[in-house]
């Protein structure tokens, strides 16, 4: 699954930065990179399936060895112009540069000359990809621009369709939120404070999956002048620092280094949702938070709120609760009905896929798998996908050997 781990790099840890954007408006190649963004997009939409029919058909192993390549290319030439400096001071209209990481490029001429390019060979990709026949995954396939109420609305339709079972605890989690806001008390702490919000449970449970249908419901993109996500998986420990410039980073659009220059800018005017995803915050590191909450309390209006997601245990961070407002919510597996139904949508591309008979000993075996797997709605989704790229007259054999594998 190596190609789709680099088309979502390129995706979410490359394209979106700040740096970039810094480079394409200096370089006046905007435009291009928003084609590359698209075309990398929509191949990232439907890799999963074509990962999966490679394994068994040449013509679509030949198209993902073609992807991996282009991907790693405009990987390369991406690094290449944030590495990219002007030549001394532009006293011309003609910008002279230096662009070490390509041979041959020496011009913005040249950088565009790329850039055409590998917009070309990653539009044909596409158009290779589509005569394949090769099937969207939802989620992957829908780019949620912040800017546009419409898209933001349409993904987290996309969202709640696809994480089946799970409406119930999103509201609970909005309901308390806004119960929270019309509040109104003599204590400082539930006003004036920063709220913290936990939301914890067993591993793979799917914590990160609810937080995002909160990050993109309707109410919360409304109710929060801005919402930051900050992934800590990138990081060994909990670090403090990190954290503000990453928020910083987000809100300004570019690196900011000066805690006070960024406040002059943004400072008290909004109300944030940040929400810190896979970070462990032990009690030995009570004074980091402190610092990272004394920031956010100088940033952020009041009724800000800051949600942490984690295999908490709720006594290893009592800390909270005599210093802001706390929320919690614990999240817990879907009921065997809703495992069944995701480990049907996965397995099934089309409704009248199987007949009454093989769809009736599909949803038996999903029953019986559910009893081993129920906290993890993750692996309802792998094990229907190996019943999805499986001819439907071998199904009896792969349901052989799982239970031989499970010992069921």
């Amino acid at each position: 699954m190596a190609v789709s781990s680099d088309l979502k790099f390129v995706l979410l840890e490359i394209l979106p930065t700040p740096e970039l954007m810094a480079q394409g408006r200096e370089l006046r190649i905007q435009n291009h990179l928003e084609m590359v963004h698209d075309c990398i997009w929509a191949l990232n939409a439907v890799i999963i399936d074509a990962q999966m029919r490679a394994l068994k058909e040449p013509e679509v192993e030949e198209w993902v060895n073609d992807v991996g390549i282009a991907v790693a290319d405009v990987e390369d030439l991406l690094h290449s112009i944030l590495g990219w400096q002007p030549r001394g001071a532009a006293a011309s209209n003609l910008l002279s540069c230096s662009f070490p990481n390509v041979d041959g490029v020496a011009s913005r001429h040249a950088i565009l000359l790329e850039m055409e390019e590998k917009a070309r060979r990653l539009n044909y990709l596409v158009r290779r990809g589509s005569s394949l026949c090769l099937r969207k995954e939802m989620m992957d396939s829908t780019y949620p621009r912040r800017e546009e109420e419409e898209e933001k609305e349409e993904y987290f339709k996309i969202l709640r369709e696809e994480m089946v079972g799970r409406d119930d605890e999103v509201e609970k989690i909005i309901d308390k939120i806004g119960r929270k806001r019309r509040r109104r008390s003599n204590s400082v702490h539930d006003d004036d404070g920063l709220w913290y919000f936990l939301l914890s449970g067993p591993f793979l449970v799917g914590k990160t999956s609810i937080a995002r249908m909160v990050y993109h419901h309707p109410w919360v993109s409304k109710h929060f002048d801005r919402r930051v996500w900050i992934d800590g998986s990138k990081v060994s420990s909990f670090d403090a620092m990190w954290v503000i410039k990453e928020f910083m980073r987000s809100i300004a659009g570019e690196p900011c280094e000066d805690v006070w220059l960024f406040y002059d800018r943004f400072g008290g005017s909004h109300r944030y949702l940040i929400i810190l995803d896979d970070f462990f915050i032990g009690l030995d590191e009570q004074d980091k938070l402190f610092q990272l909450e004394h920031f956010f309390l100088l940033m952020g209006k009041p009724g800000s709120l800051v949600m942490l997601i984690g295999d908490y245990n709720l006594d290893d961070i009592f800390f909270l609760r005599s210093r802001h407002a706390f929320l919690r919510q614990s999240v817990n597996t879907i009921s065997e009905d809703n495992w069944v139904k995701l480990f049907m949508r996965h397995a099934l591309s089309h409704p009248d896929q199987a007949g009454v008979v093989e769809e009736w000993m599909l949803v038996s075996f999903a029953r019986r798998l559910h009893r081993y797997f129920s906290l993890y709605p993750l692996y309802a989704k792998m094990l229907g996908l190996i019943f999805r790229y499986t001819e439907m007259s071998r199904w009896q054999e792969e349901i052989d050997a799982l239970c031989r594998t499970e010992q069921i």
